[in-house]
């Protein structure tokens, strides 16, 4: 081994630990995108939590979170799964947000939360860095993909595990002639749209997507059915209570709680109908009901 060039003992201790600061580049781009962030006024731009909650857990800053999403947009890291594992072994993140290492979900759910807020900051940041000469005129990034969903789309072993991925790239429709029933059921419970079209307003999507490719823009209203864009007005079908969650932002507990002075109704009316299935049978039913359901 002495002739090639060899890497420090693992296990060795140093008397002079280095500073995480040492490994950066005084030109790194992870500086820029620190004292950029550092600098802008998260309350006024809407981000949630930009103001601590003065009970329940402590949550991450809004710039921290930020940070790392900022990152993962300028290379390409997508996935917030992707993003959860490079702060783990990423000597830049760790040094941009101190070592934090949130999970996929948290960041996941920022991306969703603070959707108009992200996009004001990537557009400020792209400006900021051609005011500085950072970019030429080519393109900066492309934030969009496209997806061809063939008949019976999400049929798959993979139809829970697509959905996840669906959202953490930040698609929130998708429409096909046909769809697994699992796969369309869990599109519902993390507010993704699965509309369903016919084969040939199918045929006729995917000829504009080829023709169009990045450039397509297509809107999906869901109060009216319609997929509209230039010139453009197709159909499409979703059951009528999906369609009622999407709208309202609720899952299966939210919506069974919408109901939740029937169901208080209810087990008075049953408690007092049928006392010996009550959970607490040495009490009387109205004094069961008031303790179950106050």
């Amino acid at each position: 081994m002495s002739r090639y060039i060899e890497g420090q003992d693992r296990q060795q201790v140093t008397l002079l630990p280095e500073c995480l600061d040492d490994f950066i580049a005084e030109d790194n781009t992870v500086r820029i995108v620190d004292v950029f962030i550092n600098e802008l006024d998260l309350v006024g731009l809407g981000f949630d939590g930009a103001k601590p909650a003065t009970t329940g857990r402590p949550s991450y800053h809004p710039s921290v979170l930020l940070k790392l999403y900022l990152y993962g947009y300028l290379n390409r890291i997508q996935s917030s799964r992707r993003l959860e594992r490079e702060c783990q072994r990423n000597m830049e993140l760790m040094w941009l947000i101190g070592r934090l290492a949130p999970d996929f979900k948290t960041i996941a759910d920022f991306r969703r939360n603070n959707g108009k807020g992200i996009r004001n900051v990537c557009r400020r940041f792209v400006m900021l860095c051609r005011e500085l000469k950072l970019f030429s005129d080519a393109v900066v990034a492309i934030d969009g993909s496209k997806f061809k969903a063939a008949t019976n789309f999400g049929c798959g072993s993979s139809r829970e595990h697509a959905v996840w991925a669906l959202v953490d790239f930040g698609i929130r429709a998708v429409a096909s002639p046909r769809f697994g029933e699992i796969f369309r059921t869990n599109c519902v419970r993390n507010g993704v749209l699965a509309a369903i079209i016919s084969d040939e307003a199918y045929a006729r999507l995917a000829a504009l997507a080829r023709e169009g490719g990045q450039g397509l823009e297509l809107s999906f209203d869901l109060e009216s059915g319609v997929i509209c864009g230039e010139d453009l007005e197709v159909p499409f079908q979703i059951d009528t209570g999906d369609r009622e969650r999407l709208l309202k932002g609720l899952d299966e507990i939210s919506e069974t709680l919408t109901h939740l002075d029937a169901i208080k109704a209810f087990a008075h009316r049953d408690a007092e109908r049928r006392p010996w299935l009550d959970w607490t049978p040495w009490a009387s039913p109205s004094e069961t009901s008031r303790s179950s359901f106050s």
